[in-house]
Formats: C-alpha cells, structure tokens, sequence
C-alpha cells in the first residue's frame, strides 16, 4: 500500500497548527486527515487545543439561579439557550434537581386529555369523580357518579360538582328530559333530596314526589310498525301499510282496480295479461280508479 505524499512537511504544518489554523483545515492543505494531523504534532510536542465550542452562558450564574428556585423554561428564557442546554448544565453541577411538576403546575398544560365522552382524564381517571372522591371524604364506589350541576363537563371546580348514585343520576336526567327542563342547580335543588353538602338522591320515592311538582310528561311517540288501514294487524311495508294494502294502492293509483270487485285482469286479444297497460284504454273499459 503506498503512503500518501504530502506537499507540507512536518514544520510547516506545525507552524501553521499554531498561527492558530485547526487541524481540519490544515489536513486539507496536506492532503491528509486530520487524526493524522495530530498524530504528527503529538509528535513535535505540540499542546493540542480543546475543541469544545465556546460556552454560551455563565455556567455558575445559571447554577445558583437554579438553585435559588428558578425552573428550566425561566432560565432559558433569562439565559436564551435551550431547555436541553440548561438541563446539561444542572447535570454537570450535581445540583440535586427541583420535584418534578405535574399537572396544571407543567408549563406544556394544555388542559389534559379527554374520553370519548368529553371528561377529562387525570392521572388515569376522569376529573370529576377525583373532585367528587375528595368533596365527600371518601373514594366514590362503582355505582356513583359525581354530576355536573351546569352540565359543563370542562367546569370541574367544586361549585359544580356534586355526588349521585348511578341509577339515580340516570333517572334525574331522564325526567328534565320528560319535562324539557334544563340541567342547573335550580332544578337540582327542587327534584333531588340532599343527603350532604355534596351528595344528592333521587329515588323512586321522590320521583313520584316530583312528578306531582312537575306534571305533564312528554311521552315519546314510539314508531308505529303495523298497517295504517283499521282491522290490519300485519307488519308494515312501505307507507305504512303492509303488502296486500300497498299492492291494492298501486292498483287504484295505476287504474286496474274496480271498486268492490277488487282487481281486473285485463287481457289483450285473449293473447294473456296485458304487460303494456295503458290508461287510455283504461278509461275506455269504464274501470275506475
């Protein structure tokens, strides 16, 4: 293997090593890699510089302003480096490190995500049932439920958040829906029973109690699925009529039904049913419709 021939000598790449040209530089000068460059002044016993970039703040400032309370997003900020570049330092320093920030308390909070039903998720479990668990002491059992009292799920504050069981909690939103009422604390007040501050019931009991308080309940009209026509049991169709009364309806509405006698099989030269029916033979056949 033949050694690559370099048209500067030991002496000059020194002497330009410390004019203060760096080695990258000058081993494209030589026509070598600068590894070799050094190799060669190591050589010579020449002191190598440091190639660390030169520093962009004042190490120990940002280490006693972190240690007198400042957080990483202030001092990079105060400092105007990075995050990652004040996290280095801090861990170069050994400074014991601040308690991690969690929650609302994060600088990246974006109000924590939410289930397919709106609720917000926090550390695992939805928001309001935390707010209700600590509202009444205890933690909430699987068959209660924390209600919202303005039916604003992103408003978990304590004002409007109070504790129902699951069964009773359905039945209070299906009767202000039977009434049209709306969901506020009014209303809440007035239908349910208050247990505690913070707990409500809605029995069967003060169901009926309500319901004497709040009468007329809009009965949901259900789909009707039988004939139209009176005295028709059978299941409906189209137009809400079953398949006899349908095909009887296309027979009066097309002029092939004669009242009383029911449907009139036309024929056309005793060739068979006429399949081209037109109505102006109809009306000459006397066939009402």
């Amino acid at each position: 293997m033949s050694r690559k021939v370099s048209p500067l000598n030991d002496e000059q790449i020194v002497s330009l090593y410390q004019s203060g040209i760096s080695s990258t530089k000058i081993g494209k000068l030589a026509n070598l890699n600068f590894a070799t460059i050094l190799k060669r002044l190591r050589k010579r016993n020449v002191e190598i510089r440091s190639s660390a970039a030169p520093r962009k703040c004042d190490y120990s400032k940002v280490v006693l302003d972190y240690k007198s309370g400042m957080r990483l997003p202030e001092l990079s900020r105060v400092y105007r480096v990075s995050m990652g570049t004040i996290g280095r330092i801090v861990k170069l320093s050994k400074v014991e490190k601040h308690p991690a920030l969690r929650g609302k308390e994060h600088p990246c909070w974006k109000g924590g995500t939410k289930d397919v039903h709106g609720y917000r998720i926090v550390s695992g479990e939805k928001e309001h049932r935390i707010v209700g668990a600590r509202l009444i002491g205890r933690p909430l059992h699987v068959w209660e439920t924390a209600h919202h009292v303005d039916a604003n799920r992103d408003d978990n504050s304590d004002s409007n958040i109070v504790v129902i069981p699951e069964r009773e909690h359905m039945r209070f939103h299906m009767f202000l829906r039977s009434r049209n009422l709306v969901i506020n604390r009014e209303n809440l007040e007035n239908i349910c029973r208050k247990e505690g501050e913070f707990y409500y019931r809605f029995t069967v009991f003060d169901y009926r109690k309500a319901s004497f308080a709040f009468p007329g309940t809009v009965k949901r009209r259900l789909p009707v699925n039988h004939c139209r026509i009176r005295g028709c049991s059978s299941k409906v169709n189209s137009y809400r009529l079953c398949s006899k009364h349908y095909q009887r309806k296309l027979a009066k509405e097309r002029g092939y039904w004669l009242s009383g006698k029911g449907k009139q099989t036309i024929y056309r030269d005793g060739a068979g049913p006429n399949k081209h029916f037109r109505k102006a033979w109809t009306r000459n056949c006397n066939l009402t419709t």
